[in-house]
């Protein structure tokens, strides 16, 4: 069982684009029906994940929140939509937006070799510079690696993201045989550089910058990258699930023992980090990732405060004609990802963390899911396309 490598499934976005039929009442009706709350329950359940929390947008605010299962297990704390948890993957979209508000400043190019801003020489091994946008695009060719793997540990990252990225890309040791801008292939890595650079045209470290200007002006008062100081009355315990009669991990294992469940048991894991803060390590809730997908569908914009242009917004939701011969209808935005029918999301999985924030523009509706158990990630999944693709 890993539990140290983030990746989107293909498997978990089949038939992602396909809606859902209900009977014919109003959105919040469905969404709070005994009958909406039993189902989801017991796929939880299935799932083998503790908790899950949900907040729902449709016309311009949040008219849904609700929460399942455990924030802690040992506590008996149940989950809220206010709990904040790990967010995976889904950080990229936070980091996207940090960058492009350079672009919005006239100070970033995202077409010129992104090492102009770095402070060391970024060059593909076939001697390609590597742009912004491919970063964004997952086209720079860049490999996660070992040294990525390796560097999940209990606590805060010990080593700078530009003294880690110097000594693990720039080395020449991270990169794809094919060159920049020729094939797509996900990278967390890539999203490192990204929050490189927001450090050297912000002068700040990327947690700072991005609270700076992301999402403290969106009122994400709560939400943070550090796990220094993450006071667990307020956090969920990550957990994995281990079936009975499987060995335990033995890597990012919290101080209390496992807990005993149908099936197996819920092993604990530490508040942990990874290299790259920038590509992963969003701690939030519910109900504040909520603000952030109301900023997106409004255009940039949220209670009169504007984190992005409209038109940086349009183009960041647009197809950037990423090369993804083997995935057929696959489009990719810059991090988001196009579903088809209009949709587009960003999915995370990471040790003890499943995560999905999905929006449809056209009808300004839109969900987050997260949850504490990372087996949970088809399920989130297919719940969020559930909800933003319901047409009563």
């Amino acid at each position: 069982m890993p539990l140290t490598r983030r990746h989107l499934l293909a498997s978990a976005a089949a038939g992602l684009c396909v809606p859902v039929l209900h009977a014919a009442t109003p959105l919040v009706d469905w969404l709070q029906s005994p009958a909406y709350a039993a189902d989801l329950q017991q796929r939880l359940g299935q799932a083998q994940a503790p908790g899950l929390a949900m907040a729902v947008v449709d016309g311009g605010e949040v008219v849904h929140s609700t929460a399942f299962g455990w924030a802690d297990l040992a506590a008996q704390r149940p989950m809220s939509p206010s709990t904040l948890l790990g967010t995976a993957s889904v950080t990229k979209v936070f980091t996207c937006a940090a960058v492009l508000q350079f672009q919005d400043q006239g100070r970033l190019d995202l077409d010129a070799p992104v090492d102009e801003w770095l402070s060391f020489k970024l060059r593909h091994p076939s001697g390609r510079p590597i742009t912004t946008r491919q970063l964004l695009t997952h086209t720079a060719a860049i490999a996660d690696g070992p040294a990525y793997e390796a560097s999940y540990a209990c606590g805060d990252p010990q080593t700078s993201l530009g003294t880690w990225l110097r000594d693990a890309v720039a080395a020449g040791g991270q990169f794809h045989p094919w060159a920049p801008g020729e094939r797509h292939a996900y990278s967390n890595v890539g999203y490192g550089l990204l929050g490189l650079l927001v450090e050297r045209l912000s002068g700040q470290p990327f947690a700072a910058a991005c609270k700076r200007t992301v999402l403290a002006p969106l009122g994400m008062a709560r939400s943070r990258f550090l796990v220094a100081g993450l006071d667990r009355a307020v956090r969920a315990t990550p957990y994995e699930f281990v079936p009975a009669g499987k060995p335990l991990p033995t890597h990012l294992l919290a101080a209390e023992p496992p807990q005993a469940v149908d099936g197996g048991q819920q092993v604990p894991l530490c508040p942990y980090s990874f290299a790259t803060v920038s590509d992963g390590m969003l701690h939030s809730s519910a109900l504040e990732l909520a603000r952030f997908a109301l900023a997106v569908l409004g255009g940039g914009a949220l209670d009169g405060r504007r984190i992005l242009r409209t038109d940086t917004v349009a183009a960041m939701l647009s197809d950037q004609q990423a090369p993804v011969p083997e995935r057929a209808g696959y489009r990719q935005g810059l991090a988001w990802r196009g579903l088809g029918g209009g949709m587009w999301a960003h999915f995370g999985r990471d040790p003890g963390v499943a995560a999905a924030l999905q929006i449809h523009p056209a009808s300004g509706r839109g969900v987050v899911l997260l949850s504490n158990g990372s087996r949970a990630r088809p399920l989130v999944a297919k719940l969020a396309n559930e909800v933003v693709a319901w047409r009563g």
